[in-house]
């Protein structure tokens, strides 16, 4: 019930806050450090050991029984109550083992979180870095089809052709296969990246003016 109740909390934040506006590669970051998934779920983890430690260090509170007996005499009718307090005391160190285990539980839960963030964080940054180099290189691809295209016209002008230039022909047009084959799955890889990106952050993104880095010229 305790991780039902939070996880309805984080999801209900999670809805009403939004990310301003993401139109730079810092803000994109930003952003999917606060709305990932898996940040949103170790946040939770964390607010739910939280709750445990706190239990943990409480103590019991003492109870009240009571008793009533009823009954008939020769006197009359008689009844009796009995009122008994009952405490329950922890011995052997059980309730300073508790809290040390709370808190130990607590702190692998922090350390979760930053770890999450820490994957997280590098594998957008990854992402968005090879979503820039994608776009780069097609337009290398494209402008390399168009060079190909019009070879292929100017072979297909001709009424007729030699056999070195069937040939050249020929390679041409397996080479402007290859190349389409290229564009292709980069053009699928550009969209899986994106998809990715917009469900971290949880809107859509404007990829026609994208919030991309700037190249690294060295790589750590």
């Amino acid at each position: 019930m305790l991780s039902l109740l939070l996880s309805s909390s984080a999801d209900a934040l999670q809805e009403k806050e939004k990310c301003p506006l993401l139109n730079s590669y810092s803000a994109v970051l930003q952003c999917v450090l606060t709305k990932h998934p898996e940040i949103q779920k170790a946040a939770s983890a964390i607010d739910q050991t939280s709750l445990e430690e706190s239990v943990a260090r409480q103590i019991p509170n003492p109870d009240l029984e009571t008793k009533a007996v009823f009954g008939n005499t020769s006197a009359g009718s008689t009844h009796e109550a009995e009122v008994a307090l009952l405490h329950t005391f922890e011995t052997g160190g059980k309730r300073t083992a508790r809290v040390h285990k709370a808190e130990a539980e607590l702190e692998l839960a922090k350390a979760g979180s930053q770890r999450a963030k820490a994957d997280v964080y590098l594998n957008t940054v990854l992402r968005l870095h090879r979503l820039r180099q994608i776009q780069q290189e097609m337009t290398i691809i494209q402008e390399s089809l168009t060079a190909f295209s019009t070879a292929l016209k100017n072979f297909r002008s001709r009424p007729k052709l030699g056999p070195e230039q069937i040939v050249s022909r020929d390679i041409v047009e397996l080479a402007s296969a290859d190349y389409e084959i290229k564009k292709s799955a980069l053009g699928a890889e550009a969209k899986e990246i994106r998809t990715s990106i917009e469900l971290a952050v949880d809107e859509k993104l404007n990829w026609d003016t994208p919030p991309l880095p700037d190249a690294i010229r060295k790589w750590p």
